[in-house]
């Protein structure tokens, strides 16, 4: 009975020892990992804030990727032919969807690929909704969006014979190149590249958006960016999208709004699904090749057009023929709650790039009257 008695002490003594053996070892290890121990043995090492362990968001960030492991809903599928040239250490995100990175052309890019801020932006996936606090793209409301459609919203749009009226479209021309030209002069008179400059005019755009945004309640504008075309083949439709960011985001053209759009059309899960290799080659060529001073141009442009339009339906309404047609047109695109939303993505985007880019943002930022 003694013996069994020494035996389950010894035991015990054994069980303690292995148990501060284990406890130490795992001291030692999370000493290491935060840093090594404190010499000399005074004192014990904190951990970091959590916060820096978790990885921050970067200019732009709405929503994670996909993951692009198994069972993943819009992973790129291994046995489809047009996934195959892969580099399988790396992904190209486009609208939080994992594509297989491709990148062989041997231009030199205006900044190295990880400084881009249209690649930045594209790894991103929105939040289609009007409610600018909602983690979800909400619900569709048929009825709305019959009223507040957009005819620029139609690929078929950009050919000049299903356009709905000559008067219409004539007046729409003139409102667009009349901006086109006046955004031109304005950016550089004002030096618009320059941050402080920028904000101290656009700051207050912000919250009025927002509030533009909180009158259609909690809508879905997802189904806003399928890209369509009644008549046209899938080729067609994604030829035609193509086309249409190509233009929106290398040309200085005079259709800030449809720029814009045409950013979360390459985004669009049915449009990235028909490409070809080829195809998604020059997308991701396309995006990796948009210097960051001209990205900056293209998004301020649109946060321009929604000032313009704002200031233009706030002013007395003009007896010259013409020019009422032109404050028509603008009022009707005023309705399209599309018009809000991309406003509001242009004016995060700004706003996420500058708290990285500026170094005076958090000082200067706060004041300026918003």
């Amino acid at each position: 009975m003694a013996r069994r008695s020494n035996f389950i002490e010894g035991n015990d003594n054994f069980r303690e020892q292995n148990l501060r053996f284990v406890r130490n070892e795992f001291e030692d290890n999370i000493n290491q990992f935060f840093g090594g121990s404190n010499p000399g043995g005074s004192g014990q090492q904190k951990p970091p804030p959590r916060d820096s362990l978790i990885v921050q968001p970067t200019a732009g960030q709405k929503r994670e990727a996909e993951a692009a492991g198994l069972g993943a809903p819009n992973q790129a599928k291994k046995s489809n032919p047009k996934r195959q040239r892969v580099n399988t250490n790396r992904s190209f995100i486009i609208g939080g969807i994992r594509l297989p990175y491709i990148n062989n052309n041997s231009k030199e890019l205006p900044q190295p690929e990880e400084e881009s801020y249209a690649v930045t932006f594209f790894e991103q996936k929105p939040i289609y909704n009007t409610n600018i606090y909602a983690t979800d793209d909400g619900a569709i409301c048929k009825e709305e969006d019959e009223e507040d459609v957009s005819e620029n919203e139609s690929l078929d749009s950009n050919r000049s014979d299903v356009q709905s009226t000559f008067n219409n479209r004539n007046s729409k021309k003139k409102v667009r190149s009349q901006l086109r030209k006046e955004w031109t002069k304005v950016y550089r008179k004002n030096n618009y590249k320059d941050w402080s400059a920028w904000w101290r005019d656009y700051k207050w755009c912000g919250s009025e958006i927002n509030k533009k945004l909180e009158k259609y309640g909690d809508r879905s504008l997802r189904h806003r960016f399928i890209p369509s075309s009644p008549k046209a083949t899938t080729e067609q439709v994604v030829n035609q999208v193509f086309k249409m960011g190509h233009v929106g985001l290398e040309k200085n053209t005079f259709s800030h709004y449809r720029n814009m759009r045409s950013i979360f059309l390459l985004m669009n899960e049915t449009f990235l699904d028909n490409l070809s290799e080829k195809q998604m080659e020059d997308l991701q060529d396309l995006i990796r090749g948009i210097p960051n001073h001209l990205w900056l141009y293209k998004i301020r442009s649109m946060v321009y057009l929604w000032e313009r339009y704002h200031g233009t339906l706030k002013s007395p309404a003009s007896k010259n023929v013409h020019r009422a047609k032109e404050i028509q047109s603008i009022a009707r695109e005023w309705k399209n709650p599309v018009f809000h939303w991309l406003a509001k993505q242009a004016f995060d985007e700004l706003k996420a790039i500058s708290e990285i880019a500026w170094p005076d943002h958090n000082k200067i930022y706060p004041g300026l009257k918003g």
